[in-house]
């Protein structure tokens, strides 16, 4: 009957011991799992912030590649590189 009592106490221990590992671990892969999670939000933020810059940046290129094809834009370019003007205009220089 003693022996009973110590293997039953024996085994009450080791599962014990065994639930207590259990619950430790679970708690260190929650705390992980808690810490993963926030650096893939801030990183989500951060590429749905970059995403948005880059869509801007795309508008303005197509906004510049509209403009670039107008007659606007080839008189502007002849006017600032080449210094053209119309036969009816004056330019005055300062020096």
């Amino acid at each position: 009957m003693k022996n009973r009592k110590k293997s039953r106490k024996a085994l009450f221990m080791l599962a014990a011991v065994i639930l207590a590992i259990s619950v430790l671990y679970s708690a260190v892969q929650i705390y992980e799992l808690k810490s993963t999670s926030a650096s893939l939000d801030e990183q989500r933020v951060e590429l749905e912030n970059r995403k948005q810059e880059l869509e801007q940046e795309k508008d303005e290129i197509a906004q510049k590649k509209a403009y670039m094809q107008t007659d606007e834009y080839v008189e502007d370019v002849a006017r600032e590189k080449f210094g053209l003007v119309y036969s009816d205009e004056i330019v005055f220089k300062a020096k």
